[in-house]
């Protein structure tokens, strides 16, 4: 990337704001590869290294030698400067933990939640937030919630069913007045796919969907590697997808979809604790297939991920070869099983460390 073009002052901001973040998420890093990272000249990232150190913001931890010739001195960013706090909705519990401003997680916990009246959630929540701040090794500079519904432009959250007392309310808005901390709310599907790309494929893939396939159902997309979320912040809600006939007076608006009802309706049919029978199984099978097979024929990915309570390897290869059987060779992507329930918390502080990292906010740095 070149270096910008503009008023000297934002352009140096600019600039800081973008080498810090990388020394963030990158270090112990040295000058060389900041500047390939960053695409500005070694002299100005000689004249930022140095104005970061002066602020105390990153110190120097040694030289690392890359073979022949000089060691280069290498960066990090100082731990101590702050602290972020991440909450993740999960089957009823929120999973919890606290990291230093690199991302580093040094805390956890997990609060049991019941779904009560608004204002019940509310102080539940700043309860937690609270709990989570007196732990916290240094000030805590922002906090990330992840939810299950969809969290518009403005602020409200919509679809939320399991949380429905938060239905059309600005919980972001609420939470900014009542605490001293920034507080970002995020749809949980969407923190998941960011901790997994960030994890294991940002220097990789461009072009990747991540889908959950449970009692809920949505899905994260990553796009020319930015977090794409639509017009409504609605995109991957594959619960909604309709795969099958609908009644003239059939509703699904408020259920989670079509496709979300349907995979309710089949686990009534299961006993708690039992495997799905075979007949669910199938049927389950073939819903899930076409619906990624839908969403291959819509975004030609590079990488699908799919998660869930409902998917294990077996059931993964039979939607497989289903697909394979839909789709030409060439569009096919490479299917990856996940099952580290870390990636939602990751994704969140994620969120946290970039925006702490960045001082100065525009369009194109939101997101991934």
């Amino acid at each position: 990337m070149n270096e910008m073009i503009g008023q000297p002052q934002v352009l140096k901001k600019l600039n800081v704001d973008r080498v810090y973040k990388l020394i963030c998420e990158k270090g112990p890093i040295s000058q060389p590869s900041l500047a390939k990272l960053s695409g500005l000249s070694l002299p100005t990232i000689g004249k930022l290294i140095r104005d970061l150190i002066e602020k105390d913001k990153i110190s120097c931890t040694g030289k690392r030698s890359a073979g022949a010739g000089r060691k280069a001195k290498t960066y990090v960013a100082n731990k101590n400067l702050g602290s972020c706090i991440v909450l993740y909705y999960y089957k009823g519990i929120f999973k919890a933990a606290i990291s230093d401003i690199t991302g580093e997680i040094y805390e956890r916990d997990q609060f049991k939640f019941e779904s009560r009246t608004c204002f019940e959630v509310i102080d539940s929540l700043l309860e937690m937030i609270t709990n989570l701040r007196n732990r916290a090794k240094s000030e805590v500079l922002a906090v990330c919630i992840g939810i299950p519904g969809v969290v518009r432009e403005d602020g409200r959250l919509t679809s939320i069913p399991n949380i429905s007392s938060l239905e059309d309310v600005n919980l972001g808005k609420i939470l900014n007045s009542r605490i001293d901390i920034k507080t970002y709310i995020e749809n949980d599907v969407n923190l998941t796919t960011v901790g997994y790309y960030h994890s294991n494929l940002k220097h990789r893939v461009k072009d990747l969907i991540y889908v959950y396939f449970g009692v809920g159902i949505g899905s994260g997309l990553i796009l020319n590697g930015r977090l794409h979320k639509g017009a409504n912040s609605f995109a991957g809600e594959l619960g909604y997808l309709a795969l099958g006939a609908v009644g003239e007076n059939d509703n699904y608006s408020y259920s989670g979809g079509y496709l979300e009802s349907n995979v309710k309706d089949m686990r009534k049919d299961e006993s708690r604790n039992s495997y799905l029978n075979r007949a669910n199984r199938m049927k389950l099978k073939h819903l899930f297939a076409v619906t990624l097979t839908n969403s291959i024929a819509l975004i030609n990915p590079e990488v699908i991920v799919v998660s869930g309570e409902f998917i294990d390897e077996s059931l993964l290869n039979e939607m497989t070869e289903e697909m394979w059987r839909l789709l030409p060779q060439s569009c096919r992507p490479e299917i990856i099983l996940d099952s580290n329930l870390d990636n939602g918390l990751n994704g969140a502080i994620s969120l946290c460390v970039s925006n702490v990292s960045t001082g100065i906010t525009l369009v194109d740095v939101k997101g991934v």
